[in-house]
């Protein structure tokens, strides 16, 4: 055999494999979405307030191809707490969150349709920054709640400015409960969030994997008591440096 077809048999037989494995999902390439139900140490937002000792965890992770959505809700006997922490995976994708404090706080089906009396914004620090912050309260249940969210890690590359991680949602006392505004934000500033890169988040050769239960239970039901009708929300956006210019 020739040296010319002796190494075009080579690259076949190395090419074979390899384009089997990229069809079938292999170690080429992760397969999204990914959405399942996660243990409490697996999340990516942790809060360490003594009001939320003991409290009952429900947790949800979905990875799609430009962001990692964190879900969590935490019930006590004090307190409910549902928030979101998003990740955009990669340096060429940021988040394009627009929502309003108000908007956000009626996409949870707690506290959707219902007439809210709000108090003034505020902000506090939290271990990652600045988490801006509204008191509100149900009218209806006379429960206090507070709303929240923050956004950081900005890309400046990015014409919009648009950030690469946000955190938001809320937290409610319980009906029959008198937890002070005050007690509500500071279990908000004892949060802990994953710093780690974005691209040590996405998993190896993961494959696409959705449990129809998690998506349920991040979701909820419209009318509910929980979850969140817009899971997973799909902020994250791939942008191209000056393609977001709006000066012309």
């Amino acid at each position: 055999m020739s040296r010319h077809h002796l190494m075009k048999s080579l690259l076949a037989a190395i090419a074979a494999p390899l384009a089997l494995a990229a069809c079938g999902g292999g170690f080429l390439q992760a397969q999204y979405p990914i959405a399942h139900r996660i243990t409490p140490n697996q999340g990516l937002t942790q809060y360490s307030d003594p009001l939320l000792n003991n409290a009952a965890q429900n947790r949800v992770s979905y990875l799609g191809a430009f962001e990692h959505v964190d879900y969590v809700r935490l019930e006590s006997s004090d307190v409910v707490l549902e928030s979101v922490y998003d990740v955009a995976t990669s340096v060429k994708t940021v988040l394009d969150y627009t929502y309003t404090m108000t908007r956000m706080t009626d996409t949870w089906n707690l506290n959707n349709g219902k007439a809210k009396s709000w108090g003034k914004p505020e902000t506090l620090r939290a271990w990652h920054g600045a988490v801006d912050y509204r008191p509100y309260t149900l009218v209806a249940e006379n429960r206090r709640c507070v709303a929240f969210e923050s956004e950081w890690a900005f890309q400046p590359l990015d014409m919009l400015g648009r950030p690469s991680r946000i955190y938001f949602g809320y937290i409610c006392a319980q009906p029959g409960k008198a937890v002070s505004t005050q007690a509500l934000a500071k279990i908000v500033a004892s949060v802990r969030l994953n710093g780690e890169s974005p691209e040590s988040m996405v998993p190896v050769n993961a494959r696409s994997s959705i449990d129809p239960a998690a998506i349920s239970e991040a979701k909820g039901a419209p009318g509910g008591a929980t979850g969140n009708a817009e899971f997973p929300f799909n902020f994250g956006t791939v942008y191209q440096e000056g393609d977001n210019d709006r000066s012309t």
